[in-house]
């Protein structure tokens, strides 16, 4: 490993660690003597010390941007420190105005960055410049406020720049974006543009190659023709040395006529994303293109790098067919490459056998013949694709910037707990099936009972208000649509007499109150509160929970959606009501695992009216949400029967149970249970007034019969 003697950064090769300090270590800050309490740099902006690695984050931080931000004009904002390779930014925004249209914004902001960008380039000449248009969303099936935001590419600016038609693309690539975004989650609402961002970037035409070279373990097997161009235009030369011979060196650009004359690349923007390679194929209908990558990995403290993908796949194999490979280094540059031996680069990772070896470009499994291959493609291959996240910058939930590739928890207010959940279990009579008698000298299953719901029983647990908590049961004809009938009628009463209704917040006491203004931890998302702290309260007591974020408060409420907990639903009880769910043909939302078993399925209800707003009157959904505990148990394979978990609680445990009975009567139902399923065929069965025999309790599916003693 190399490591930066600046900031201490690690890295793989030794030109990846020196192109880092010459062009990105943030190692060059001025670090204080004493660094304070973090261990880190001091923000002169905002007078605070950050540790070393969350000085990024910071600097892209609300409350960075928030204090870094001069007024220079009516409605435009400088940012006092630059980032990175840029040079400044700049916010405009028109306050006085509420804007959901970007063309009419777009339209009154032109001139300010206009007069902006002029400017710029007269100091500087040459610049790179991009914008980033900043929205607030509402979600209104959650009810969500998010801030969405919608960047463009860099583009270069010179003197010699047409500034409104660059300015008109930057407005339908946001526009694009945003349609795009809209499609993708729908339900997504615009509500409110708040500004947007003027990025200017330097500019250094000597420094804009996206030459990466390739590891040594993978440069061995030349297997690849890796072209040192000294532009952004590294795919449009990976395509032009798969297509021409080369004049000289195959890795130098000048052994090859220009890309252009090669290919039709119009309309390409560079460098190409992945995503971009099918508008290069539509272009060039007789070229069909393939993209993987490399995945670096540590076996015996050596790095080793494994081909893997495809990122991009072809379904139609062309006149003309090209694999390429997808590199990346440490600062987050990528570079294409063409790889003219598929089988060389990827045969040792599949086999040591140095027999040839016929690689499936869908799924990199090797062959021995080509006629093994024909016959994987044509019938089993289901062209196996890759989706990369990439290291492009996205907007969270929360406004903050962070990189696609990077996975963490957001949705906070799933950790609310439910203010109701309900607990319900079925018991059937077991009607017996006549048919005729099979062969046994054949294998067979005999159907011995058709089970028939005749009884249901359902806790609901309120866990704001305990005197709420209540127990139902029924025992009867049609107990299956009944009970959905009393669910129903119960979620109504929770949602018009309770969750309708805000209870006000409790005023705070001096300890909340001096808790509230000394703490600057969100107490949802446990993050720093950087902007506008607000106070979240419990809406069904009016409880005093702690300080907040104003977008973790918005967002932080109870799901529209009532858990209906069962043991076994999948495999059993969703099996006796799960019809009349719909009987009047409404809507339901089903994850099955397969065509006889689903793992959740849900009821949408309406359960009132309420005024929006814009003053209409709509209809208030919620839904009813079955899931089945036994698919939480850790190991489902080990006996989670209700008896069995049963017998791992104390007496103590019980708490829900014993409020129902007396300590005598406790004892008597907890102890082992006693019941003739079989004997139990109809309805009269549960009417006779003397006891079963001891042979009705014989089990015919266990071959058991119970011990009394």
């Amino acid at each position: 490993m190399f490591h930066c003697e600046k900031c201490g950064k690690s890295f793989t090769r030794a030109d990846n660690r020196n192109r880092h300090m010459k062009n990105s270590c943030r190692g060059k800050r001025v670090k204080f003597d004493d660094p304070g309490p973090s261990g880190g740099f001091e923000c002169d902006v905002c007078d605070v010390y950050i540790p070393k690695n969350c000085y990024t984050a910071h600097i892209r931080s609300s409350l960075h941007r928030s204090n870094a931000f001069v007024v220079v004009d009516e409605g435009v904002e400088r940012i006092v420190g630059a980032f990175g390779e840029r040079i400044v930014s700049y916010r405009i925004s028109e306050p006085s105005k509420h804007y959901v249209n970007l063309e009419e914004f777009g339209a009154n902001v032109r001139e300010k960055i206009a007069t902006l960008i002029d400017s710029i380039v007269a100091i500087h000449n040459a610049i790179k410049m991009n914008l980033e248009l900043y929205g607030m969303y509402f979600l209104l099936s959650k009810e969500n406020v998010d801030i969405k935001s919608f960047n463009t590419k860099n583009k270069v600016v010179t003197p010699a720049t047409n500034f409104y038609e660059l300015y008109n693309n930057f407005l339908d690539e946001i526009a694009s974006k945003m349609s795009e975004f809209q499609e993708r989650d729908s339900g997504w609402t615009l509500c409110k543009i708040l500004h947007i961002e003027v990025n200017i970037n330097k500019y250094n035409p000597m420094r804009a190659s996206s030459f990466i070279d390739l590891p040594q373990q993978i440069k061995k097997k030349k297997a690849i023709i890796n072209v040192q161009n000294n532009d952004e235009a590294c795919f449009a030369w990976a395509i032009t040395s798969a297509l021409r011979i080369p004049a000289g060196l195959p890795q130098r650009t000048s052994s090859y006529p220009d890309y252009n004359t090669v290919a039709d690349f119009s309309e390409m923007m560079f460098p190409v994303r992945l995503k971009d390679i099918a508008k290069f194929e539509e272009k060039n209908t007789n070229i069909s293109v393939n993209v993987y990558g490399l995945e670096k990995q540590v076996s015996d403290d050596r790095v080793i790098y494994d081909v893997v993908g495809p990122l991009h796949y072809s379904n139609q194999k062309r006149q003309v067919h090209i694999n390429l490979l997808l590199i990346s280094d440490d600062d987050a540059g990528t570079h294409y490459c063409w790889i003219k031996n598929l089988s060389r680069l990827v045969s040792s990772q599949r086999s040591l056998s140095a027999h040839q070896k016929y690689i499936c470009e869908g799924c990199l499994i090797h062959f021995t013949s080509p006629e093994k291959l024909a016959r994987h493609e044509s019938d089993d291959c289901r062209k196996i694709r890759a989706d990369v996240p990439g290291t492009n910058l996205r907007v969270n939930k929360f406004g903050e910037n962070v990189f696609e590739n990077i996975l963490q928890f957001e949705n906070f207010e799933k950790q609310l707990r439910h203010p109701f959940v309900v607990y319900a279990d079925f018991e059937s009579i077991l009607e017996p099936i006549h048919g005729s008698e099979p062969d046994p000298s054949k294998p067979y299953s005999l159907k011995c009972y058709a089970h028939e719901p005749y009884s249901f029983a359902y806790y609901i647990k309120c866990y704001f208000d305990d005197n709420l908590s209540k127990l139902q049961i029924y025992r009867g004809e049609n107990a299956a649509s009944i009970f959905i009938q009393k669910l129903e009628e119960e979620m109504m009463w929770m949602y018009n007499d309770y969750l309708s209704k805000v209870v006000e917040m409790i005023p705070l006491t001096d300890e909340q109150r001096k808790n509230f203004q000394e703490t600057r931890i969100c107490h949802i998302c446990e993050k720093l509160i950087e902007d506008e702290k607000v106070c979240d309260h419990n809406h069904q007591t009016g409880a005093y929970r702690g300080p907040a974020h104003m977008t973790c408060n918005l967002n932080y409420k109870e799901p529209r959606y009532i858990p209906v907990v069962l043991h076994n639903l999948s495999n059993y009880d969703s099996h006796l009501f799960v019809k009349s769910l719909a009987l009047n043909k409404e809507e339901l939302n089903v994850i099955a695992q397969n065509k006889e078993k689903y793992i959740t399925f849900s009821k949408k209800v309406c359960v009132g009216d309420q005024i929006d707003v814009k003053g209409k009157i709509r209809k208030v959904f919620y839904k009813l949400k079955f899931i089945d505990s036994f698919k939480f148990m850790s190991n489902r394979k080990v006996g989670s029967s209700i008896e069995k978990l049963a017998s791992y609680l104390d007496a103590h445990q019980f708490r829900e149970t014993k409020k129902f009975f007396s300590n005598e009567k406790f004892e008597l139902i907890s102890q082992q249970g006693v019941f003739p399923y079989q004997f139990i065929t109809s309805n009269d069965r549960l009417l006779e007034r003397t006891l079963p025999r001891k042979e009705d309790f014989y089990d015919i599916i266990s071959v058991s019969i119970y011990n009394f003693e």
